[in-house]
């Protein structure tokens, strides 16, 4: 008998095990760099998404400062490393 509020975490608990199982069958048809680098990017990938108006979750949240501060920090950090520094 499943209490109420369980089926959020259900959800959660298939989500997850699909992602696994997405990754998993990347490896299988790839390598596991091209696996590493898909987890890799999935994440920024995320919390923008979840800066967008989404329905049944109300009013979008703003970027966290920190996110903004190392996106910067690795522009510039890229920058430097190419050379494109003006300084």
């Amino acid at each position: 008998m499943m209490r109420r509020g369980s089926s959020s975490s259900y959800n959660v608990v298939m989500m997850n095990m699909a992602y696994n199982i997405s990754l998993l069958r990347l490896i299988k048809i790839s390598s596991a760099v091209v696996s590493s680098l898909a987890s890799t990017v999935s994440v920024p990938i995320a919390v923008y998404f979840f800066t967008l108006p989404l329905p049944y979750l109300g009013v979008a949240s703003s970027l966290p400062t920190e996110f903004e501060y190392l996106r910067s920090s690795h522009r510039e950090s890229i920058k430097n490393s190419i050379g494109l520094n003006s300084s």
